[in-house]
């Protein structure tokens, strides 16, 4: 049964969302990920795929490309037959293609993107998807300059708008900066901190 999960998620014919449920609640699963399997260069000496997992964000479209790679090779480790499914490494492809780099895409997002952009193809596919990211991820005068990982806020799925940053080094230990989010549909501000 979990390993019939494993091959579902893997082919992609269960969502995310439904596999990282049954990550989390299904006992059965976690033992089946749990086994000491090497999946090189995925898991570390000791680190079972099921940490490994644990330890991926399966909502960014490169944490899903490694935690469905990472299954992949579990399965052909235990000799389970699979379709390879490419859609996620498409995916990631394009999205590095026209992401900024000061953006780093959800996976619901670019679900969002697809549904609205199925006639497209090619270069008019990737000129629409810049042009909407450009549209949604909006700032007032710089794009975000992040210490770490790029953080944009939401909220109910609607990037909200970058006002700006600021230095909050003086009163922080590290250098650090305060990210400044606008919400104009509820009229309030967001913060970020990101300390390096």
């Amino acid at each position: 049964m979990s390993l019939d999960i494993i091959v579902q998620f893997v082919e992609r014919k269960i969502p995310t969302e439904e596999f990282i449920e049954k990550l989390y609640n299904n006992e059965e699963l976690e033992r089946v990920l749990s086994e000491n399997i090497v999946l090189s260069p995925f898991t570390y000496l000791g680190e079972t795929a099921y940490l490994y997992l644990l330890n991926q964000d399966l909502n960014t479209p490169g944490g899903l490309l490694n935690s469905l790679s990472a299954l992949e090779e579990f399965l052909q480790k235990k000799h389970i037959a699979f379709t390879k499914n490419n859609e996620a490494s498409k995916l990631y492809s394009l999205l590095l293609k026209v992401q900024p780099n000061w953006i780093d895409i959800p996976n619901w997002y670019m679900k969002k993107l697809q549904e609205i952009s199925d006639d497209k193809k090619g270069k008019d596919l990737e000129s629409f998807l810049k042009e909407k990211i450009r549209q949604d991820f909006r700032y007032s005068k710089k794009p975000p300059k992040w210490l770490q990982s790029a953080q944009w806020l939401y909220r109910k799925e609607i990037p909200l708008l970058f006002v700006g940053q600021m230095d909050i080094t003086e009163i922080r230990h590290d250098t650090a900066q305060l990210y400044i989010f606008y919400d104009e549909i509820n009229n309030e501000f967001h913060f970020i901190e990101q300390t390096a």
